[in-house]
């Protein structure tokens, strides 16, 4: 089963108007849930082990920026026009900024599985012996 990290009752209950995807089926908001969270899964999983069964997500913020790209796909397939509502593009943007913040781990979200002391999560290498072969 796909991960999905948000529900189409999110797109509403964070800032899209349940008018505009009134005539968006729910099967349609489900595909772009699933494609979003495949998105934000994509940075988180430089530093935690989301298809770990035991991960899940402890804080809102996941939740919220993957239904903003949620929301930006199905206004997109049914034909968004930016300029009439430019704030969805601006949500798209920032959750896009979030998800890179996570992978540059410039913010830690809470999660319930996180990655264990000796296991590489595409951490940061140092090199600390040099073999110059003199």
């Amino acid at each position: 089963m796909p991960l999905q990290w948000c529900q189409p009752s999110d797109l509403t209950a964070y800032g899209i108007n349940a008018q505009a995807i009134q005539d968006v089926p729910i099967s349609e908001q489900v595909k772009a849930c699933i494609a979003a969270t495949g998105v934000m899964a994509g940075y988180f999983r430089a530093r935690f082990p989301v298809d770990d069964p035991g991960f899940a997500l402890l804080d809102t913020n996941p939740v919220m920026y993957t239904a903003w790209i949620a929301a930006f796909i199905v206004l997109s397939s049914r034909g968004y026009d930016p300029a009439g509502d430019p704030l969805i593009k601006e949500r798209y943007d920032a959750a896009i900024t979030y998800g890179e913040s996570v992978q540059r781990q410039a913010i830690t979200p809470l999660v319930s599985n996180p990655p264990q002391p000796g296991v590489n999560y595409q951490a940061p290498a140092v090199i600390t012996h040099c073999r110059r072969g003199w």
